[in-house]
C-alpha cells in the first residue's frame, strides 16, 4: 500500500491559519456573576463609594485588584490555585477569611474560579483615581446606533452600489466571482447547512447562468433544511438549552418544543417582528385557533430558557436572577445593547441609566417565571391538546385523583399507627412523612452518582449510590433555610445491605455547628428500616443548614437517599423501631396500600399525553407594578421606584403600561415598531453577518460605545430599512444579499495592493474565509456515509433522562437535534466552536488549534463515517479507480482533484484491491481533514 503520510502532510499543508476570534463573553460572566458578586459582598469594605480601603486594597475598579493591596496582587489571570482571592474566600486559612462575618455560598467561590480562569475579563477601565461617567440621554441620541435610521441614499438602491462606491473611495479592486462549484457550495452551507450533491454540482457547472443559479437558491430557501440551518442561528441568540446549567444542570424536557418552534418560524419565514413579540409576551397575544395559541405559549419559553441557578433558597434573589437575565439577553440579542451593566449604577459608558433597568425590571418582576420550591422550577403552561385528548385527559385526572386520594388514605393511617408510610411499601413518599424532607432529587452532586431502586426502601423514586468508585472525590449535599425556630432531629435515610460502606460520612453544618458523622449502612437503620438518626439540633429561624454525604472509603457502595429535619414534638408516636406486628388493623391496611399503589401504577402507566411549554404568565393584579431601584444592585437594598418602561434614549413617546398588566405586550410593541433605531439594524446585521462572514458591525451583540462602529453606515440602514419593507421577512433580505455580486466574489485577493491596504477585508474587496460551523462539518459526514437519521423535530432527552452528566450522544439525527448541556457539551460541538449557550452569541469563535485535526484524526466517530462513507462510495459506479477518487473528491470537498491530488491519491490506493473498503476509509478520513472539507472558499 502507498504510504498514507505523504497524502496526509499534503492536505495538513493545505491548512489555512485563521485567527481565533473573540468573543464578550468573559465579559457577560463578570456582569452577570463577579460585578453582582463584589457588589453584594466587597463593596463594603473595599469600595471608593463606601470610603473604605480596608488592607489597601480596592475592588471597585480593575486597577485595584491587578495592583493589589498590603498582600500584594489579589487575582492572577488564569492562575486560581495562586489567586490571593481564591484562598480567602474558600477560607483555607483561618487568618485569611473574607468576607470576615461569612463564608461566602459555594456557587459564588465557583464562580470566581472560574473567572480567574477564564482570565479575569473586566470592563472596569477606571485608574487608582477617581471614575469617569457615562453618556447623558441626550448625548446618547446623538450616538450612531441611536439615531433614527437613514431612509435617502440618493441613486443608490443596491447593496453593490453601497460595497463599490466604498471600494472607489478606498481605491480598492473588487476580487473576481468565485468558481461555480464554490460559488454552489457556499451557497448550499449558507442556506440549509448541507454541503452540494453530486447531481447539483454537475447541474450548475453545466449551466452556471444567473437564471440556474437563482433557482438553485430558491429551492434552498423553500427547504425545511432553511429553517434547520437558520433556527440554529437564532438558537445561539436567544441562548437554548436541554438543560439549566449550574452545579445541578436540571434537565429541560420540554425545550425541544421552543427549538422546534424556532425551525418551523424560519421555515415559514415568520416575521422576525412577530417573532420577537411571541417571544417576550406571546401568552399575551390574540389567537385566532388553538394551534396558534400554542405556539405562542411555546415562543414565549424564551423568556425561561436561561441558565439560572434554581437551586438558591433565597428565592427573592432567585427572582431577580432570573430577571437579570432575562433583561441583559432582550437587550444583546434584539437591541446590541448591555443593559445588565445598568444594575448597580448608571451605565459606565452607554447612555442607560440605573432607573432604565429597573423600568424594565418592573416588567419581568410583574411576570411569572419560576415557580417555587426547595429547588424551584421554571414555568410550565399545558399545550392546548384537541378535543378528544382533552376529553381523555379529563377522565384520566378524575381517575388518577380518587386513586392518589385512596392511596394517601390508607398511608395515612398506616402512619398513624407509627408505621410511617406502610411499613411492607418499597417507595416512601416525602409528602407522608413529617417534618422537613430533602430528597436526593433536590440535592446538589459532586461526581458521577448512579440513580437506582434496586433495594427497599427508599424515599420518592429511588437513591443515588457512588458506584463504589472515586473515593473521596463525590458527594450529595443537601441545603435548606429554617423557617422556624425550634429543637430538629436530623436523620439519613439509606437501603441497607452487605454490599454498603460501613464507613459513610456526613457532615453538618447548621447555625454555629460543623461536625463530622459515620453511618455504618450495612446497618439497617432504627426508624422504619427507613432513617437513621444523627443527632438533635437547636435551629433558629433563618438559620441555613447543609448536609453533605460523601465517599470517604473504598470499603463498599456509598448511598444518597433523603434527609429529614424531624421537630421533636413531632416525634413521639410518629415512627417505631422496625419490628414485626400481629396488628389486624395494620395487615389489612398494608394489604389494601398495596392493592391501591398497584392500581395507581397502572393508572400512571396508561396515562395520556398532556403536553406541557415552558412560558410565562403575567402575575394576578395584586403582584403587578412598579419596583423600587436596588442600591447596587443588591436585591434586599431598596431605592426609589422606577415606573415600568423602557430605554428612554430609544424611545420617543411616552410609555404606558397598564397597571393591570406586566408590559410585556408594551414592551414587545415597542421593541419591534418600524421607528426603533436598534431592532431593524441589529437584525439586519445578524443576517448579514452569516452570510458574508462578518457583520457590517464587527460587534453583532453591542451596538454601545464599547463596540465596533459600522464599516458602512449607510448600507446598515439601507438593509435595516429592506428588512423592514419586506414585511420582517428573513427570507427577502437573505435572497436580495445572495443575489448581490459582492455575496459572490472569490476569497482571493485580486492585487496585493489590496490585501495590505484592507488586511482584514472590512470593505468587502472579497470574500472572507469561513470555516465549516461544528454543525455543517457533522452533518456532511451523516449525510456522505449514509447515516444521517432524517427525521425531524420532537424530544432531545429520552424519557426518564436524569442528568447531562455522562450521558452519551447517540442520536444520529442532523446536529440541531443533539442535545445542547451547558456543562457537559457533545465533544464535536466543544472542539468546533459551538455556540456557549449560556449567553447570546451573535457570531461563534472560529479557531483552528490542534485538537480540532486530532479529532478528525482520531475520533470514534470521524472513523466509523469514514467506513460507511467508504462503503457508499463502493456501491456508486465508477469504471476505474481514477473515477472513483474523483467521485469521492465531489461527493466530500465539491470540486474535482487536481492533477497532483489525483496523483498522490492513486498512489495511497493502488497498492490496495479496488474493493477494499478500509484504504478508501483511509482516503475518506485524509479528505475529512482537509482544508477544503473544512471551509468554504
Amino acid at each position: 500500500m502507498g504510504s498514507p503520510n505523504i497524502i496526509v502532510f499534503y492536505f495538513l499543508a493545505l491548512i489555512a491559519k485563521t485567527p481565533a476570534l473573540g468573543s464578550d463573553v468573559g465579559m457577560a460572566f463578570f456582569e452577570s456573576k463577579i460585578r453582582p458578586a463584589l457588589v453584594a459582598h466587597c463593596y463594603e469594605c473595599h469600595s471608593e463609594a463606601e470610603g473604605t480601603k480596608k488592607g489597601g486594597l480596592w475592588l471597585d475598579r480593575k486597577a485595584g485588584w491587578e495592583v493589589g493591596g498590603d498582600s500584594g496582587p489579589a487575582v492572577i489571570p488564569g492562575d486560581v490555585e495562586g489567586s490571593l482571592l481564591i484562598e480567602t474566600i474558600r477560607y483555607e486559612d483561618p487568618d485569611l477569611e473574607m468576607p470576615p462575618k461569612s463564608k461566602l455560598p459555594n456557587s459564588v467561590v465557583a464562580d470566581f474560579e472560574k473567572w480567574i480562569a477564564m482570565g479575569t475579563p473586566d470592563p472596569r477601565e477606571r485608574g487608582m483615581g477617581g471614575e469617569d461617567g457615562g453618556m447623558t440621554v441626550e448625548e446618547g441620541r446623538k450616538f450612531w446606533s441611536f439615531r433614527p435610521r437613514q431612509t435617502d441614499f440618493g441613486k443608490r438602491d443596491s447593496i453593490d452600489d453601497f460595497i463599490n462606491a466604498r471600494l472607489e473611495t478606498e481605491g480598492l479592486e473588487a476580487s473576481p466571482a468565485a468558481s461555480p462549484q464554490r460559488r454552489l457550495r457556499r451557497a448550499r452551507v449558507d442556506l440549509t447547512g448541507f454541503i452540494p450533491t453530486v447531481e447539483e454540482q454537475l447541474h450548475f457547472e453545466l449551466d452556471p447562468s444567473e437564471e440556474n443559479w437563482e433557482a438553485f437558491v430558491e429551492q434552498w430557501l423553500a427547504s425545511n433544511a432553511f429553517g434547520e440551518r437558520w433556527g440554529r442561528h437564532w438558537l445561539d441568540i436567544v441562548r437554548y438549552a436541554d438543560s439549566s446549567g449550574g452545579g445541578r444542570a436540571l434537565p429541560f424536557p420540554d425545550a425541544w418544543r421552543f427549538r422546534d418552534y424556532v425551525i418551523d418560524s424560519f421555515a415559514t419565514d415568520r416575521p422576525l417582528d412577530e417573532l420577537i413579540k411571541a417571544h417576550i409576551a406571546g401568552d399575551l397575544l390574540p389567537y385566532e385557533t388553538q394551534k396558534e395559541r400554542s405556539e405562542n405559549l411555546i415562543a414565549t419559553g424564551f423568556l425561561v430558557m436561561g441558565p439560572n441557578n434554581y437551586e438558591n433558597q433565597n428565592k427573592a434573589e432567585l427572582d431577580f436572577e432570573i430577571i437579570d437575565e432575562q433583561v441583559d439577553t432582550i437587550g444583546r440579542a434584539f437591541m446590541g445593547q448591555t443593559i445588565a451593566c445598568s444594575r448597580c449604577h448608571d451605565h459606565k459608558f452607554d447612555p442607560i441609566p440605573t432607573k432604565d433597568y429597573y423600568s424594565l425590571a418592573g416588567i419581568f418582576l410583574s411576570t411569572r417565571s419560576v415557580k417555587h420550591s426547595n429547588v424551584s422550577a421554571w414555568h410550565l403552561e399545558p399545550v392546548p391538546p384537541t378535543k378528544e385528548a382533552k376529553r381523555a385527559i379529563e377522565d384520566y385526572e378524575k381517575e388518577k385523583a380518587a386513586a392518589d386520594a385512596e392511596v394517601v388514605a390508607f398511608k395515612t393511617e398506616l402512619a398513624s399507627f407509627g408505621r410511617g408510610a406502610g411499613k411492607k411499601s418499597k417507595k416512601v413518599a416525602s409528602t407522608l412523612l413529617p417534618g422537613i424532607v430533602i430528597d436526593d432529587e433536590e440535592a446538589v452532586k459532586v461526581g458521577e452518582w448512579k440513580s437506582s431502586s434496586s433495594a427497599p426502601r427508599f424515599i420518592d423514586a429511588g437513591y443515588v449510590h457512588d458506584l463504589n468508585a472515586g473515593q473521596g472525590e463525590k458527594s450529595v449535599r443537601y441545603e435548606h433555610v429554617f423557617e422556624a425556630a425550634g429543637r430538629y432531629e436530623l436523620r439519613v435515610s439509606y437501603s441497607a445491605s452487605s454490599n454498603r460502606s460501613p464507613i459513610v460520612q456526613v457532615m453538618v453544618n447548621v447555625g454555629s455547628v460543623a461536625e463530622g458523622y459515620q453511618i455504618n449502612q450495612k446497618l439497617t437503620p432504627e426508624y422504619d428500616g427507613l432513617f437513621q438518626a444523627i443527632g438533635v439540633f437547636d435551629i433558629e429561624a433563618g438559620d441555613e443548614s447543609s448536609i453533605e454525604i460523601s465517599n470517604l472509603h473504598d470499603d463498599g457502595v456509598a448511598i444518597a437517599d433523603a434527609i429529614q429535619w424531624l421537630p421533636l414534638e413531632l416525634k413521639q408516636n410518629r415512627e417505631s423501631k422496625e419490628g414485626t406486628t400481629d396488628n389486624p388493623r395494620i395487615l389489612n391496611l398494608e394489604k389494601a396500600l398495596a392493592k391501591a399503589e398497584a392500581k395507581l401504577k397502572n393508572l400512571e402507566r396508561n396515562a395520556p399525553n398532556i403536553p406541557q411549554a415552558m412560558s410565562v404568565v403575567d402575575h394576578p393584579t395584586d403582584k403587578i407594578g412598579d419596583t423600587e431601584i436596588r442600591i447596587r444592585g443588591v436585591e434586599a437594598s431598596r431605592g426609589e421606584v422606577a415606573p415600568r418602561g423602557f430605554l428612554e434614549v430609544a424611545s420617543l413617546d411616552e410609555v404606558d403600561i397598564s397597571e393591570s398588566s406586566s408590559g410585556r405586550l408594551e414592551l414587545a410593541e415597542w421593541l419591534t415598531s418600524d421607528q426603533h433605531p436598534l431592532t431593524a439594524r441589529v437584525l439586519a446585521n445578524r443576517i448579514w453577518l452569516k452570510l458574508m462572514g462578518e457583520g457590517l458591525v464587527a460587534s453583532p451583540d453591542n451596538f454601545g460605545t464599547t463596540g465596533i462602529a459600522p464599516t458602512h453606515p449607510e448600507l446598515l440602514d439601507y438593509l435595516a430599512g429592506r428588512l423592514i419593507e419586506s414585511g420582517w421577512s428573513t427570507k427577502a433580505l437573505v435572497r436580495e444579499i445572495m443575489f448581490s455580486d459582492v455575496y459572490s466574489r472569490s476569497t482571493k485577493v485580486a492585487t496585493k495592493s489590496v490585501e495590505t491596504m484592507d488586511p482584514e477585508n472590512s470593505f468587502y474587496s472579497r470574500a472572507h474565509l469561513r470555516s465549516l460551523d461544528a454543525e455543517s462539518l457533522r452533518d456532511a459526514m451523516l449525510t456522505l456515509s449514509g447515516a444521517l437519521d432524517g427525521n425531524s423535530g420532537g424530544p432531545s432527552l429520552p424519557k426518564g433522562f436524569k442528568s447531562e452528566f455522562g450521558y452519551e450522544f447517540t442520536t444520529m439525527k442532523r446536529s440541531v437535534y443533539v442535545p445542547v448541556f451547558r456543562n457537559s457539551s457533545y465533544e464535536m460541538f466543544s472542539v468546533f466552536d459551538f455556540a456557549n449557550p449560556n449567553f447570546t452569541i451573535g457570531k461563534r469563535t472560529e479557531s483552528n488549534i490542534p485538537t480540532q485535526m486530532l479529532f478528525l484524526t482520531n475520533s470514534q466517530f470521524v472513523h466509523d463515517r469514514s467506513i460507511e462513507a467508504a462503503s457508499e462510495l463502493l456501491r456508486l459506479r465508477a469504471e476505474t479507480r481514477e473515477e472513483r477518487i474523483e467521485l469521492a473528491f465531489r461527493r466530500t470537498l465539491g470540486r474535482l482533484p487536481s492533477a497532483e491530488e489525483l496523483d498522490l491519491a492513486r498512489g495511497f490506493i493502488s497498492d490496495t484491491q479496488v474493493g477494499d473498503t478500509e484504504a478508501w476509509a483511509g482516503l475518506q478520513r485524509i479528505l475529512f481533514g482537509s482544508v477544503d472539507f473544512r471551509y468554504l472558499r
